[in-house]
Protein backbone atom coordinates (compact mmCIF):
# COMPACT_ATOMS: atom_id res chain seq x y z
CA UNK A 1 0.00 0.00 0.00
CA UNK A 2 2.77 2.17 0.89
CA UNK A 3 4.57 2.25 -2.94
CA UNK A 4 1.21 3.23 -4.53
CA UNK A 5 0.64 6.10 -2.21
CA UNK A 6 4.50 6.92 -2.92
CA UNK A 7 3.79 6.53 -6.47
CA UNK A 8 1.28 8.78 -6.09
CA UNK A 9 2.95 11.60 -4.17
CA UNK A 10 5.44 11.25 -6.94
CA UNK A 11 3.71 11.59 -9.74
CA UNK A 12 1.74 14.90 -8.12
CA UNK A 13 4.94 16.35 -7.55
CA UNK A 14 6.31 16.91 -11.05
CA UNK A 15 4.56 20.02 -12.69
CA UNK A 16 4.12 18.16 -15.92
CA UNK A 17 2.56 15.72 -14.15
CA UNK A 18 -0.38 18.14 -13.07
CA UNK A 19 -0.57 19.67 -16.72
CA UNK A 20 -1.16 16.10 -17.86
CA UNK A 21 -4.20 15.40 -16.11
CA UNK A 22 -5.49 18.38 -16.51
CA UNK A 23 -5.75 18.61 -20.22
CA UNK A 24 -6.55 14.66 -20.26
CA UNK A 25 -9.52 16.28 -18.19
CA UNK A 26 -10.44 18.99 -20.06
CA UNK A 27 -10.43 17.15 -23.01
CA UNK A 28 -12.59 14.46 -21.54
CA UNK A 29 -15.09 17.56 -20.63
CA UNK A 30 -15.12 18.97 -23.81
CA UNK A 31 -15.62 15.22 -25.78
CA UNK A 32 -18.89 15.00 -23.35
CA UNK A 33 -20.12 18.10 -24.30
CA UNK A 34 -19.84 17.62 -27.94
CA UNK A 35 -21.82 14.18 -27.51
CA UNK A 36 -24.78 16.14 -25.22
CA UNK A 37 -24.89 19.33 -27.99
CA UNK A 38 -24.02 18.29 -31.43
CA UNK A 39 -26.36 15.84 -33.21
CA UNK A 40 -25.63 12.84 -33.76
CA UNK A 41 -25.96 12.45 -37.04
CA UNK A 42 -22.88 15.90 -37.44
CA UNK A 43 -20.16 13.51 -38.93
CA UNK A 44 -22.12 12.25 -41.83
CA UNK A 45 -24.07 15.80 -41.92
CA UNK A 46 -21.13 17.74 -42.32
CA UNK A 47 -17.36 16.33 -41.70
CA UNK A 48 -17.82 13.19 -44.20
CA UNK A 49 -20.30 14.58 -46.91
CA UNK A 50 -18.60 16.20 -50.03
CA UNK A 51 -21.52 18.08 -50.85
CA UNK A 52 -20.84 20.46 -48.02
CA UNK A 53 -17.24 20.57 -48.80
CA UNK A 54 -17.74 21.58 -52.49
CA UNK A 55 -18.90 25.13 -50.72
CA UNK A 56 -16.39 24.97 -47.88
CA UNK A 57 -12.73 23.59 -49.58
CA UNK A 58 -10.98 21.87 -46.76
CA UNK A 59 -7.65 23.35 -48.14
CA UNK A 60 -8.68 27.06 -47.22
CA UNK A 61 -6.88 28.27 -44.67
CA UNK A 62 -8.75 29.84 -41.32
CA UNK A 63 -9.72 33.09 -41.51
CA UNK A 64 -7.83 33.21 -38.24
CA UNK A 65 -4.76 32.67 -39.85
CA UNK A 66 -4.21 35.77 -41.51
CA UNK A 67 -3.67 37.28 -37.68
CA UNK A 68 -0.07 35.81 -37.87
CA UNK A 69 0.83 36.86 -41.47
CA UNK A 70 2.22 39.98 -42.90
CA UNK A 71 1.12 39.29 -46.20
CA UNK A 72 -3.04 38.02 -45.75
CA UNK A 73 -3.80 35.67 -47.60
CA UNK A 74 -6.84 35.52 -49.92
CA UNK A 75 -10.15 34.04 -47.18
CA UNK A 76 -12.75 32.18 -48.19
CA UNK A 77 -15.85 33.88 -48.36
CA UNK A 78 -19.86 33.04 -49.62
CA UNK A 79 -21.53 35.78 -51.14
CA UNK A 80 -24.64 35.68 -51.24
CA UNK A 81 -28.46 36.90 -52.49
CA UNK A 82 -31.48 36.18 -52.07
CA UNK A 83 -33.55 38.80 -53.93
CA UNK A 84 -32.65 40.89 -56.97
CA UNK A 85 -31.80 44.50 -56.62
CA UNK A 86 -33.02 45.79 -59.42
CA UNK A 87 -36.42 44.70 -61.84
CA UNK A 88 -37.10 46.02 -65.25
CA UNK A 89 -40.09 44.86 -66.92
CA UNK A 90 -39.51 44.33 -70.73
CA UNK A 91 -42.57 44.08 -71.67
CA UNK A 92 -43.54 39.93 -71.28
CA UNK A 93 -40.19 39.64 -69.63
CA UNK A 94 -38.22 40.55 -67.22
CA UNK A 95 -34.45 41.71 -66.08
CA UNK A 96 -33.49 41.06 -62.47
CA UNK A 97 -30.11 42.08 -61.61
CA UNK A 98 -28.80 40.65 -58.60
CA UNK A 99 -25.72 42.79 -57.43
CA UNK A 100 -22.99 40.96 -54.69
CA UNK A 101 -20.53 43.36 -53.28
CA UNK A 102 -17.07 41.85 -52.78
CA UNK A 103 -13.69 44.56 -51.27
CA UNK A 104 -11.03 42.28 -52.87
CA UNK A 105 -8.29 43.60 -50.26
CA UNK A 106 -5.42 41.08 -50.62
CA UNK A 107 -2.04 40.68 -51.96
CA UNK A 108 -3.15 37.48 -54.10
CA UNK A 109 -4.81 36.26 -56.50
CA UNK A 110 -8.13 33.57 -55.14
CA UNK A 111 -7.00 30.39 -55.92
CA UNK A 112 -11.12 29.85 -57.29
CA UNK A 113 -14.04 31.34 -57.94
CA UNK A 114 -17.68 29.76 -58.20
CA UNK A 115 -20.74 30.56 -58.94
CA UNK A 116 -23.71 28.51 -57.42
CA UNK A 117 -27.41 28.92 -58.61
CA UNK A 118 -30.33 27.44 -56.38
CA UNK A 119 -34.06 27.57 -56.36
CA UNK A 120 -34.13 28.86 -59.87
CA UNK A 121 -38.32 29.67 -60.66
CA UNK A 122 -39.65 30.41 -63.77
CA UNK A 123 -42.67 29.96 -64.87
CA UNK A 124 -43.03 30.35 -69.08
CA UNK A 125 -39.44 30.80 -70.62
CA UNK A 126 -36.49 29.59 -69.19
CA UNK A 127 -33.86 32.61 -68.09
CA UNK A 128 -30.38 33.03 -69.64
CA UNK A 129 -28.35 33.55 -66.48
CA UNK A 130 -25.29 35.84 -66.91
CA UNK A 131 -22.72 36.87 -64.46
CA UNK A 132 -20.60 40.24 -64.73
CA UNK A 133 -17.46 41.10 -62.71
CA UNK A 134 -17.73 44.94 -62.75
CA UNK A 135 -13.90 46.47 -62.29
CA UNK A 136 -13.11 49.77 -59.71
CA UNK A 137 -13.12 50.98 -62.88
CA UNK A 138 -16.57 50.45 -63.92
CA UNK A 139 -15.65 48.46 -66.56
CA UNK A 140 -17.50 45.12 -66.96
CA UNK A 141 -16.25 41.57 -67.54
CA UNK A 142 -18.65 39.24 -68.82
CA UNK A 143 -17.59 35.87 -66.48
CA UNK A 144 -20.32 33.67 -67.43
CA UNK A 145 -23.67 33.20 -69.69
CA UNK A 146 -26.26 30.04 -69.18
CA UNK A 147 -29.23 29.71 -71.42
CA UNK A 148 -31.18 27.28 -68.93
CA UNK A 149 -32.32 24.07 -70.72
CA UNK A 150 -35.45 22.34 -69.74
CA UNK A 151 -37.62 19.93 -71.42
CA UNK A 152 -41.38 19.81 -70.11
CA UNK A 153 -41.72 22.87 -69.27
CA UNK A 154 -44.59 23.22 -66.69
CA UNK A 155 -46.93 26.47 -68.36
CA UNK A 156 -49.24 26.41 -65.24
CA UNK A 157 -47.60 26.11 -61.92
CA UNK A 158 -43.86 27.52 -61.40
CA UNK A 159 -41.06 25.58 -62.36
CA UNK A 160 -38.26 25.21 -59.96
CA UNK A 161 -34.92 23.79 -60.27
CA UNK A 162 -31.73 23.62 -58.70
CA UNK A 163 -34.10 22.85 -55.64
CA UNK A 164 -32.16 19.67 -53.69
CA UNK A 165 -28.98 19.70 -55.55
CA UNK A 166 -27.31 23.45 -56.70
CA UNK A 167 -25.99 24.07 -60.18
CA UNK A 168 -22.52 25.05 -59.66
CA UNK A 169 -20.01 26.69 -62.12
CA UNK A 170 -16.54 26.81 -61.37
CA UNK A 171 -15.70 30.08 -62.94
CA UNK A 172 -11.80 30.43 -62.45
CA UNK A 173 -11.50 26.98 -64.64
CA UNK A 174 -14.01 28.13 -67.42
CA UNK A 175 -12.67 28.10 -71.29
CA UNK A 176 -14.96 30.41 -72.16
CA UNK A 177 -14.40 32.53 -69.21
CA UNK A 178 -10.44 33.17 -70.77
CA UNK A 179 -12.03 33.98 -74.26
CA UNK A 180 -14.30 36.62 -72.19
CA UNK A 181 -11.18 38.03 -70.57
CA UNK A 182 -8.94 37.84 -73.86
CA UNK A 183 -11.82 40.29 -75.85
CA UNK A 184 -11.73 42.27 -72.90
CA UNK A 185 -8.19 43.10 -72.67
CA UNK A 186 -8.01 43.33 -76.53
CA UNK A 187 -11.48 46.03 -76.24
CA UNK A 188 -9.97 48.13 -73.75
CA UNK A 189 -6.13 48.04 -73.46
CA UNK A 190 -5.81 46.86 -77.48
CA UNK A 191 -3.76 43.64 -75.67
CA UNK A 192 -4.09 40.50 -77.18
CA UNK A 193 -3.26 36.92 -75.24
CA UNK A 194 -3.56 33.52 -76.05
CA UNK A 195 -3.25 30.42 -74.00
CA UNK A 196 0.19 28.38 -74.26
Amino acid sequence: MSTLSEARSEFWRSYTSKVGTFFIILLTIISIVVVLTMPLDFGTKYWSNPIYWVDNPKASPPAWINTFMQDKLVEHQIISSNAPAKVEDLGGSYLKQYILAYDFKYNQFPSFLTFRLTNLVFYDKPPVIRVYIVRPDNKLISVLTYPVTVEGLNQTSPNILFKSEPKRFLLSGDPSLFRSLSDFLYKEFNITYSPE
